[in-house]
């Protein structure tokens, strides 16, 4: 009867099975675990039965092909202890000499997951560009690139490594042009091009973290050559005031720990900014500024221009605070968009003149009533659709007139968004019956559309834990954003338009800005106030400016369509059913206090409602509850 630890299945080579024996029995000598030498003897017994080859012939390729396969299949965890017993045995085939070579590439330790997109698939033949490669995806994943992104770098990365023998550290440009040319001499541009970004991004990432001494990818009109005093300028100013307060101002970015990335970029924009610039930076003011930009490359993008405000805005800050002078010139013009512009104003040409007249008024109205700039934009957008091409006035519309748009609508539209547009309607003619311009609003309300009212979504007991454990691996601003969200049921434009001034974290509450222009107090959790003193604690939140609480990579309020995105990310990241977005964290908040004997009236103040109907849509009582009472109550 054979042993526990022993191979005895039908179907392997006779060879495999005595060397598969002889391993075994060797582990059992070692006083090795019954459990240890079962596991190895099945994963062996799976991978051999598989490959029906002499173990003598299998290669490196052919069991990290396999790993791979079974990583779609499996857990990670099987798969990790399938590389364990591969590994052991060919160690043991090594030291007892029936190979000479190890076919397991020695630097492989993990199979990646699926999860783990950002991992080389492949093994590298130089173990050191396979670390520097993963650690570069990894960085580029931390910085909130998209997968798809990530994902086009890795492919781009292997198929240029994947025949490298050397190191890229000793790489130089000429062998990586004609790496690029070998690898992509049959492809499109475009895939060219990406290569090139790719290995750009991959040896700028070195530089910046000091793992190269310098890029052979350098982009001389970026960057200026590194030193040890890279952060000096020794360029020509005009104004050699200009220079020394310049260069105090890099060396002390350079003592705050900035990359040298960051201050070589700063130097050169400086440089450039205050070079040939005959005033001296004392006596530089808002309209130079803004002269000076609109005289540089019309090809800059929004970003770059904004990058380039940044820099300079911190660099007056710095003057500021070092009291080389009173006040800087810089505020936030370029941070309110269309600030000039009058949003609640139709610039459309209107086919009736009188029409725009009013629909002007109209909309000036709901700007003095306080409406938010998003509702004004949504009534003028829906105004402009229906009026601009009538040539008839307002005041003549019939009700048959409205009705056929209304089932013109219907056929291109959904009833929610038809329903929409009949309330804008009926609001702007409403509006010209109290003006005295209508005798009366020219729409019926069984016009509109039944539409199946949506159950709010709420995240359940573990869909919660899952999205604050992935939140945990989060930058500190980003779990900001979950976390107050999730204690205290605001509205994403509401954390968005909040300011540190508005927020005390000893009583932990907040003062926002609702719907309406409505101001009310909401609280938030211990953990949300310690995560904020730690978010002020950092050095480059202490010395920014912004009165913004949540602020940007270029030091502007946080958007809300990049809150959004950052919570549809983390909710991927989480495995969670479903889309995850904010309003589903105010539904959350609802329903928990519900669920803990909250009143209703509490959570309506809470959530800022006037009607308590409004809450009732927000606040359900979770299903594993509603079990629980029926039990109670029925049996």
């Amino acid at each position: 009867m054979a042993e526990h630890w022993e191979v005895n299945c039908k179907g392997l080579l006779e060879e495999n099975h005595t060397i598969l024996n002889l391993f075994l029995r060797s582990l059992k000598e070692k006083n090795k675990s019954q459990e240890i030498l079962k596991r190895y003897r099945a994963a062996l017994q799976y991978f051999f039965l598989a490959h029906l080859v002499s173990y003598k012939v299998v290669t490196g390729d052919m069991l990290e092909v396999w790993l791979t396969k079974q990583r779609a299949q499996k857990k990670d965890r099987t798969v990790n202890e399938y590389l364990k017993a591969l590994r052991a045995f060919y160690n043991f085939c090594v030291q007892e000499q029936h190979l000479d070579t190890f076919p397991l590439d020695a630097s492989l330790q993990v199979i990646s997951s699926k999860e783990r997109y950002w991992e080389l698939k492949s093994t590298l033949p130089n173990p050191d560009n396979q670390l520097i490669v993963n650690q570069f995806l990894l960085h580029m994943k931390s910085l909130g690139r998209t997968e798809h992104t990530i994902v086009s770098m890795r492919i781009y990365l292997q198929r240029i490594f994947k025949e490298i023998d050397q190191s890229l550290r000793q790489l130089t440009r000429e062998e990586i042009e004609q790496r690029v040319v070998d690898t992509h001499q049959q492809r499109s541009e475009s895939a060219r091009n990406g290569m090139w970004s790719t290995l750009r991004s991959l040896y700028e990432y070195c530089w910046e973290n000091e793992i190269l001494d310098d890029t052979p990818l350098r982009n001389k009109r970026k960057f200026a050559e590194a030193t040890d005093l890279y952060w000096e300028l020794k360029g020509r100013f005009t104004v050699e005031e200009n220079k020394d307060v310049v260069n105090a101002f890099l060396l002390y970015l350079k003592n705050k720990r900035r990359t040298k990335k960051t201050i070589v970029e700063y130097g050169i924009f400086l440089q450039r900014f205050f070079g040939t610039n005959p005033v001296n930076f004392r006596q530089v003011n808002r309209k130079q500024i803004k002269e000076w930009f609109s005289l540089q490359d019309p090809d800059w993008s929004m970003r770059t221009i904004n990058n380039y405000k940044q820099v300079l805005r911190s660099f007056y800050f710095f003057c500021v605070r070092k009291e080389y002078m009173e006040k800087s010139p810089i505020h936030y013009f370029w941070v309110e968009k269309n600030a000039s512009k009058k949003y609640w104003v139709t610039d459309k040409t209107f086919s009736s003149p009188t029409n725009k007249e009013v629909v002007n008024e109209y909309l000036q109205s709901m700007k003095i009533s306080n409406m938010s700039e998003q509702t004004i934009i949504l009534y003028k957008r829906t105004l402009e659709v229906y009026f601009v091409q009538k040539e008839e006035e307002f005041s003549t519309i019939s009700f048959d007139e409205v009705l056929q748009w209304v089932i013109q609508q219907q056929k291109v539209v959904q009833a929610t968004t038809v329903n929409g547009r009949l309330s804008v309607l009926a609001a702007f003619f409403t509006f010209c019956v109290e003006e005295g311009y209508m005798e009366c609003v020219p729409i019926k309300t069984r016009w509109y559309m039944r539409e199946p009212r949506p159950i709010p979504r709420y995240l359940e007991k573990g869909e919660l834990a899952k999205v604050r454990q992935q939140a945990e691996k989060e930058l500190l601003r980003n779990r900001i954003i979950i976390e107050f969200l999730l204690s205290s049921g605001c509205r994403i434009r509401e954390l968005h338009l909040l300011d540190k001034k508005d927020v005390d974290v000893d009583t932990r509450t907040a003062c926002v800005l609702g719907k309406g222009g409505k101001i009310r107090e909401v609280h938030f959790s211990v953990t949300c106030a310690l995560l904020l003193e730690r978010y002020w604690e950092m050095e480059e939140v202490k010395e920014e400016e912004h009165p913004a609480l949540l602020v940007s990579r270029i030091g502007t309020r946080l958007g809300m369509s990049r809150m959004r995105k950052i919570i549809n990310q983390l909710g991927e990241g989480s495995g969670i059913k479903g889309s995850l977005y904010p309003h589903r964290f105010r539904h959350t908040f609802a329903t928990e206090l519900l669920t803990k004997g909250a009143e209703l009236d509490f959570i309506a103040d809470e959530l800022g409602h006037a009607n308590l109907e409004t809450t009732k849509i927000y606040a359900r009582i979770p299903k594993w509850k509603l079990i629980r009472l029926y039990r109670r109550y029925v049996g």
